[in-house]
């Protein structure tokens, strides 16, 4: 059976052992949830592109595909979204007849990730790239024009990146937190 706790009866003591605690705990979730949503992955600028341009646009002549790494477009806010805007990318291996085309279309977002003060939309995993080296163009297509800077990038999944620091905080947390609601209250 739970034992209920009474916070009226609650010492001065308890009451700070429970907030400071609480305050740690909650601290070191916000902190880790931070570290780990920035440090995803690693990116690699290509070349800036237009998006007012409907030519070709070469992103990159010759380029090796690192494992993990997929092709994304950054933007320094998320205007794009919902436009009819769509780009065209193409990847060709040099060496190899080997290519993959892929539209991309911003009207309904698949999968973003903010980083500091840029946006970033993922275009094509290239994965089946890997080892290779590349040619990569894209042709932007739709009616809306937006005059706002883009540029393609390499990013790198990194994996989950924990800091030992900021668990040890909520662990403590959640030990003074306990401590503060178990302690039995000093009677004289």
């Amino acid at each position: 059976m739970r034992k209920k706790i009474d916070f009226k009866n609650m010492t001065a003591k308890q009451i700070i052992l429970i907030v400071v605690g609480f305050g740690l705990s909650v601290t070191g979730l916000v902190l880790s949830i931070i570290l780990f949503a920035s440090n995803l992955y690693t990116s690699e600028e290509l070349n800036k592109i237009s998006l007012t341009d409907d030519s070709v646009q070469t992103v990159c002549d010759s380029c090796v595909i690192k494992p993990d790494q997929s092709l994304w477009l950054k933007v320094r806010n998320r205007q794009i979204e919902y436009t009819d805007i769509s780009l065209l990318v193409r990847v060709e291996a040099l060496n190899r007849d080997l290519s993959k085309n892929e539209d991309t279309s911003f009207q309904i977002v698949n999968f973003r990730n903010q980083f500091g003060n840029h946006v970033y939309y993922r275009l094509m995993s290239l994965d089946e790239f890997e080892g290779l080296e590349t040619r990569i163009t894209l042709v932007r297509k739709g009616d809306d024009k937006m005059t706002n800077e883009a540029s393609v990038a390499l990013r790198q999944y990194d994996g989950m990146k924990f800091s030992f620091s900021y668990i040890l905080m909520i662990l403590i947390g959640v030990g003074t937190l306990v401590y503060g609601i178990r302690s039995k209250k000093n009677h004289v």
